[in-house]
């Protein structure tokens, strides 16, 4: 259940980080079209003011410009200072002058662009009143008085609708001094500017189509998304509920195994305890026959009882002793600690005593002193009571006389190598490879269940980060010729 319930939690974070990244690519589209419209509309403003400035400049180049006066483009009052403002033509037609401002307020006023862009030359120092500058454009011409700027842009709402302003200075040139000289100007003055207002709807309209374009498309993305994630969901919370499955059908054998074998050493455990204690129980039940005889036949007397008590007493202590090593051994302690390596083969040992003794055992040790291990001393225990137990069957079952068993450590490199070897004939080759099976077992049926060495195997390898493994050799001890099983065990150094 926590599995899956991280499962989902992970699920659940995967999801929420992809819908934020598809959320945040759309709103950066988005306000990238927005980005871009506002710049393509200041670009359009930009170039309605070269074009008006261009034909400005025209016009001023030629000193102005005459056509025939109209009720709507009558002779310019303002211009009434100049001599040449009205001529005749030859055929008696008149004509009169329009300055530059003249000519582009007239074309201003008449001619918007295709997206509807009106201009409006103005000024704060004014000849024609009809150039007056309204409350937007006069804050702009103070700021270009002030020299914070030569041009200026804005997006607000103008007249209830949305527009781009954009303005820039206008400077004096020479050229416009034959009409604006007596206003006190000198060339590279600022003398006013150019406006251009240009409404944002169709801006807005063609932005709107790729918005929503590329809304559809984080949609669709975002639903196939959903849909592909909801059918891959399903796929591996089905598969991870199959792996849980297993997982537990594996640990409960495991447990069944751990169970079989833990009955199996307790049975092992009380055999060792029975040899242990038959010797030091016959003592203590001899001192105390020979005391109660000694005393109804009246030949009891104080050297006889103390040193019958004393040994009652030091039989007990040997008892209490025993108890002591089996209770440390069958402690379920799941914390690593530090141990040396030679007292916890003395102490596997010490557990096995009586069983060694009772199966005429040597016991050959050879090991090399300060190797310390972090690690679980009573299952490391636990291997070596298996190893020596599967070394006295086959002594048994061979019927071997002289029973030897060998055990040797060394340090090598970073590792710790332990060897346990015996003479008793070794393991079939034809089941060496089987040996750390659960259930597989040479013997009869009677004296083991096959789980000794796989618990060992499951002990050092998954407990204890290290390495076993079991073959046959041949060895010489004391001039004789032997054979037998080896098994190596690999482990870590403490660090």
């Amino acid at each position: 259940m926590r599995d899956i319930r991280r499962f989902k939690i992970a699920s659940f974070i995967i999801v929420t980080i992809w819908l934020t990244a598809i959320t945040i690519s759309m709103l950066f589209n988005i306000s990238n079209i927005t980005k871009k419209q506002n710049k393509l509309v200041l670009e359009h403003a930009k170039n309605a003011f070269e074009k008006d400035l261009m034909f400005r400049r025209w016009v001023a180049s030629h000193g102005g410009v005459y056509v025939f006066p109209t009720q709507r483009t009558p002779p310019n009052p303002y211009l009434s200072h100049l001599p040449d403002r009205d001529l005749t033509t030859t055929d008696g037609r008149k004509l009169t002058l329009m300055n530059p401002a003249y000519t582009l307020r007239e074309l201003m006023e008449n001619f918007s662009g295709m997206y509807g862009e009106k201009g409006h030359i103005t000024s704060l120092n004014l000849l024609n009143p009809k150039n007056k500058a309204d409350e937007w454009e006069t804050k702009v011409l103070k700021n270009f008085d002030k020299k914070r700027y030569t041009e200026f842009h804005e997006i607000y709402n103008y007249k209830g609708k949305e527009h781009l302003r954009y303005m820039k200075a206008l400077k004096t040139k020479e050229s416009c001094l034959k009409c604006h000289a007596n206003q006190g100007y000198k060339v590279g003055d600022v003398r006013g500017g150019v406006s251009i207002t240009i409404p944002m709807k169709e801006y807005l309209k063609d932005g709107f189509s790729e918005k929503k374009f590329i809304i559809t498309v984080h949609l669709a993305i975002l639903l196939l998304s959903i849909i592909l994630a909801f059918i891959i969901y399903q796929k591996l919370l089905k598969s991870l509920q199959k792996d849980i499955a297993q997982t537990r059908e594996i640990q409960r054998k495991e447990k069944i195994l751990n169970q079989q074998a833990r009955m199996a050493s307790l049975g092992e455990m009380l055999a060792n305890i029975a040899h242990q204690w038959r010797q030091p129980l016959s003592i203590i039940s001899t001192s105390a026959s020979g005391l109660k005889l000694s005393d109804e036949i009246g030949t009891l007397n104080k050297e006889t009882l103390y040193s019958s008590v004393d040994g009652i007493l030091s039989s007990t202590n040997y008892l209490s002793q025993t108890i002591d090593d089996f209770s440390n051994f069958i402690k379920d302690n799941k914390e690593r600690v530090e141990f040396s390596l030679q007292e916890n083969i003395e102490c596997s040992l010490k557990i096995l005593q009586g069983n060694i003794k009772a199966h005429n055992i040597n016991i050959i040790l050879k090991l090399e002193k300060d190797l310390m291990l972090k690690s679980f001393p009573n299952e490391l225990t636990q291997v070596f009571i298996n190893i020596i137990n599967n070394s006295k069957d086959a002594f048994n079952e061979n019927d071997i006389e002289e029973r030897y068993i060998f055990i040797s450590t060394k340090r090598k490199d970073k590792r710790i190598i332990i060897k346990i070897k015996d003479n008793a004939n070794g393991i079939p080759k034809d089941t060496i490879t089987k040996v750390f099976e659960p259930y597989f077992s040479t013997k009869h049926s009677s004296q083991g269940t096959g789980l000794g060495l796989y618990m060992s195997h499951k002990i050092i390898t998954q407990s204890m980060g290290g390495t076993i493994q079991a073959k046959n050799v041949s060895f010489i001890y004391k001039e004789t010729q032997y054979k037998g099983a080896k098994f190596i065990i690999n482990l870590p150094v403490l660090k």
